[in-house]
């Protein structure tokens, strides 16, 4: 089924989305609406998401309803697996207190390729076949080729992070204060390409710092499971 939605294209500044200078609000007309893009996602029922968007400041256009989770209980952040969401810019560490509990950011995907996986397994001294060896994986492996280390995996939550989130001022320095869990239910084999869906979980106030816990789900294109879950913690001290 094929549906029509409106277009509003809102030129703003200071928006915490800032898709350049400007805002889409973009209502899908349904019984039950499912998506509402726009500055204030929890004033309509529904699940949100927030795209870029470039053209004249009013269109109509036509949405595939077949890419929507119909039967998707209301309330829950969007599944919609070929959205790219822009980086949360904010002022201070403190704002981070609005968005606990709400999806961020999706990151752009980023190749894991084999020269990194090698390069990864000199420093720490990991050179099993399954991450090294190329013929061997082939012959060997049930996966066919060479996959990342875990550890490769999780050690680019940190990246994924700092393209996820800008913080303009109030922070000088940022740590790295561990993880609560770490899982890996699917491999990464070499040459992938892997992003990440980041979500405040919660914040807490600390004598000069700022300390956020996120939870990453990192995707792989192509496959249904996440290669890595996981939930970090970051001090923001003030400054």
């Amino acid at each position: 089924m094929v549906g029509k939605c409106s277009v509003r294209l809102i030129t703003i500044e200071g928006d915490r989305y800032h898709l350049g200078r400007a805002r889409v609000e973009v209502l899908l007309f349904a019984e039950n609406p499912l998506f509402f893009f726009g500055k204030e996602p929890r004033a309509r029922a529904g699940w949100t998401r927030i795209i870029p968007w470039a053209g004249s400041r009013r269109r109509r256009l036509r949405w595939n309803y077949s890419r929507l989770p119909l039967n998707a209980p209301r309330g829950e952040p969007s599944v919609l697996r070929g959205d790219f969401m822009p980086p949360l810019i904010i002022e201070t560490p403190q704002s981070l207190k609005d968005f606990v509990g709400r999806e961020i950011a999706v990151t752009e995907w980023f190749t894991v390729t084999q020269e990194r996986i090698r390069q990864f397994g000199e420093v720490t001294d990991d050179r099993q076949w399954i991450h090294v060896d190329q013929d061997r994986a082939q012959r060997e492996s049930p996966y066919g080729t060479t996959i990342a280390h875990g550890f490769l995996t999780l050690s680019l939550l940190s990246r994924f992070l700092r393209e996820a989130i800008q913080i303009r001022g109030g922070v000088r320095m940022r740590v790295n204060y561990g993880l609560n869990r770490a899982r890996f239910p699917a491999p990464v084999r070499a040459e992938s390409q892997i992003r990440a869906r980041v979500s405040v979980q919660s914040t807490k106030e600390l004598p000069g710092a700022t300390e956020a816990a996120y939870s990453l789900v990192l995707e792989c294109r192509g496959e249904a499971k996440p290669c890595c879950v996981a939930e970090c913690i970051v001090r923001y001290y003030h400054g």
